[in-house]
């Protein structure tokens, strides 16, 4: 896919494009060194008033990468620290209201976070955002708005937030690493990133990302490729650094690439900064992750990567008959290799999607029932039109870009899968297969589309987990399942005895593979930790969490 997932534009004159999902089944995992294991944390509780407002908060570096189609970054990534840019607004338990202007770009930006209404910031994992802002937020809802000086959200807001470390002065923020995804409008594409305050490498010698992880596209399958996203190392000591080789490791390391590397064996002289490109290109399904070693005079320290790839299978394939003047007699055969796929406006009534190849024209793809109907698996739609404006009947459409649409379309298409959230009804997995005659021909378009088609299961999970401190550590253990289709097991570790929130991508990672023991390090005394342990079965779905609490 050249490095960059490519937006498919508007499909069909009424499509809206499907909101990503915060909440996913796909894991991500990788051995971390006990330098940068976890950081401390001290979790709020309950809701922090405001008495005043404070000036921006020392030691501030955030972080706003973008997809390609996003129309707030459109793929152009930033940075923001204290050597180029300049802050304003407030941290506090209940509010963070943040902006920079300057950084690598030299833009404005805003960024606005609050916790669900009625609670403030906790250590966790926050599935559900909306529009931040008062009354705007449903109950357990946290609030995100991020945009610059071009672009902003219209009202609509998805995504998730995850608050790694937090620690509060009163009700001021001390100290905060914090994780977003934002989609804009019902936006397939994502705006992402970190706000790191008063954390480590946030001032002196400045490392841009202590985690990065990759939104959850839909239609992301073996082959996808994320945004390629920068990490700087900036020199604001008084004494010059030596850098050593940067790279990669854990379990996904060759997932994982480095260009454009200008820190791997430099000097950073008092004021000097170096970079280095990383990109990701999934190999298989479920969770990818590493982590990036930046060995840095006598210490390395290591940024956090993951990316979420759908266990799902997206594909599109067509077979058209002599005499069939959209695909011309051709057969194509599209995967997450050579196309980029979207969602361009399903609903429990019809799916509308689309393929648009590395080379070559793209296709769309709409099969909707009949006005009243739903899209159920194991049926089949008969005598079908064309389906804009669908006002009677079932609907289909099936064309590339080259071709003028159909006057008339006979036909019939199955839908194999058909599965859609209980929180919005937003499309989670579809199959159908679909015969399609354009304006009598006598040959057919005949085909599939799958869309994160994938076995709906839940692996099965760990038991006996335990943990028992060791000074500044915790020695891990647990039983893996007696399953042909177990694959692996990881785990990660939360600072906090109660997290708002768990996920298989939230929270630092410990270990991934099949063993059946882990040592975490560097952690802080009197600090509790939650552990947790998921496993992936051969689909890349992940088990419900295993959690252990445990007191240093």
């Amino acid at each position: 896919m050249a490095g960059k997932r490519h937006g498919l534009g508007r499909l069909w004159p009424s499509a809206a494009r499907l909101a990503a999902r915060a909440a996913c089944r796909v894991p991500t995992a990788v051995l971390v060194p006990a330098a940068v294991l976890v950081p401390t944390a001290v979790l709020v509780s309950g809701a922090a008033s405001i008495t005043a407002a404070a000036a921006a908060p020392a030691g501030l570096v955030i972080t706003a990468f973008s997809d390609a189609g996003s129309y707030i970054g459109n793929g152009v990534p930033q940075e923001f620290d204290p050597t180029n840019a300049s802050f304003g607004g407030t941290a506090t338990a209940t509010g963070i209201n943040l902006s920079a202007t300057g950084g690598t770009e030299g833009s404005s930006w805003t960024f606005a976070v609050n916790p669900p209404p009625g609670a403030g910031f906790h250590v966790g994992y926050y599935p559900k955002v909306q529009m931040a802002g008062i009354g705007s937020q449903a109950w357990g809802y946290a609030g995100l708005n991020i945009g610059n000086s071009s672009a902003g959200c219209g009202g609509r807001i998805t995504g998730w937030i995850e608050v790694r470390d937090l620690a509060v002065s009163g009700s001021a923020i001390t100290r905060l690493d914090l994780l977003y995804e934002q989609h804009c409008d019902g936006g397939l594409y994502a705006v992402f990133g970190e706000i790191r305050m008063g954390e480590p490498q946030t001032s002196g010698l400045i490392v841009s990302s202590s985690s990065i992880t990759w939104p959850l596209i839909p239609g992301m399958g073996t082959g996808s490729h994320g945004e390629t996203v920068p990490v700087y190392i900036r020199n604001a000591t008084a004494a010059p650094v030596p850098a050593g080789r940067v790279a990669v490791q854990g379990q996904a390391a060759a997932d994982f690439s480095l260009a454009n590397d200008t820190c791997s064996g430099a000097t950073l002289a008092p004021g000097a900064s170096c970079g280095v490109d990383v990109s990701f290109a999934a190999s298989t399904r479920g969770a990818r992750s590493a982590a990036l070693r930046l060995p840095l005079g006598t210490r390395t320290y290591g940024v956090q990567l993951d990316a979420v790839v759908r266990p799902g299978t997206t594909s599109l394939t067509l077979h058209s008959q002599p005499g069939d003047p959209v695909g011309q007699g051709n057969s194509y055969s599209f995967t997450g290799a050579d196309a980029s796929f979207g969602d361009s406006g399903s609903s429990l009534s019809g799916f509308s999607g689309g393929a648009t190849p590395t080379s070559g024209a793209p296709w769309s793809v709409a099969m909707f029932a009949a006005p009243g109907d739903i899209l159920a698996a194991g049926s089949t739609y008969r005598n079908v039109t064309y389906y804009v404006p669908l006002t009677a009947g079932n609907g289909l459409a099936v064309s590339d870009t080259t071709y003028v649409p159909c006057k008339t379309i006979t036909g019939s298409f199955t839908v194999r899968q058909a599965v859609f959230s209980p929180v919005d009804n937003s499309l989670q997995n579809f199959d159908g297969t679909f015969t399609q005659y354009c304006d009598g021909a006598s040959g057919a378009l005949t085909g599939e589309f799958k869309y994160d088609a994938e076995p709906v299961t839940v692996a099965p999970g760990v038991s006996n987990l335990t943990a028992v401190a060791t000074g500044t550590g915790l020695d891990i253990t647990w039983a893996n399942p007696a399953s042909s289709g177990y694959r692996y097991t990881l785990v990660r570790i939360v600072p906090s005895a109660s997290p708002a929130g768990v996920a298989p991508h939230a929270g630092s990672a410990v270990y991934a593979g099949a063993g059946t023991s882990a040592v975490a390090h560097g952690l802080t005394g009197g600090r509790t930790y939650t552990v947790v342990a998921y496993t992936v079965d051969q689909y890349g779905n992940a088990s419900y969490p295993a959690e252990y609490r445990v007191a240093l």
